[in-house]
């Protein structure tokens, strides 16, 4: 015989949401929101704070901070690693371009000064740290590199011109 759905169920709308995310067999609800007029890494850990400070998830719940503060954190790290073996190879090849490491040493004691020179630039400017400016530093250090190349070369052909006239 027929059985009416109403006596089986108790069937009414509510309001949900319209799709249920799953990433990896689990299912997730994505919570989203924009930086605007600061950087992205404070605002975020103060965010982490409150949230810390105010949700306590049961057992078998986690919280993952993810999207562009996740492809920012991993930059950075990048960043904290090819930094400096980059300035150790522009060392060595300056060392073998000059053939000594006093000269090299000169040229690559010019990135400090950049660097002040665009933390500066970028208080000055009201503009937050972020990878774009991260790879601006890098372009930077990479023109103070070469004006110090330039330097050095000029001083040192101005040098051996001088001495060669003397010895004429």
């Amino acid at each position: 015989s027929m059985i009416p759905v109403k006596e089986l169920a108790d069937i009414r709308t509510i309001t949900g949401p319209l799709l249920i995310f799953r990433d990896n067999h689990t299912r997730f609800c994505a919570v989203k929101f924009s930086v605007r007029g600061r950087d992205m890494g404070t605002a975020v850990a103060e965010a982490q704070k409150k949230v810390n400070a105010a949700i306590h998830l049961p057992e078998g719940y986690s919280l993952k901070w993810t999207g562009d503060f996740e492809n920012q954190q991993r930059a950075s790290k990048r960043l904290a690693q090819v930094v400096p073996v980059s300035i150790a190879i522009i060392f060595v090849i300056l060392f073998v371009l000059f053939s000594n490491a006093r000269d090299a040493g000169l040229v690559l004691l010019n990135v400090p000064f950049a660097a002040v020179g665009g933390i500066a630039a970028l208080l000055l400017t009201g503009f937050n740290f972020s990878i774009s400016a991260g790879i601006g530093f890098i372009a930077l250090f990479g023109i103070c590199i070469q004006n110090g190349v330039i330097m050095i070369s000029d001083i040192k052909h101005n040098l051996h011109t001088r001495l060669d006239r003397k010895s004429v």
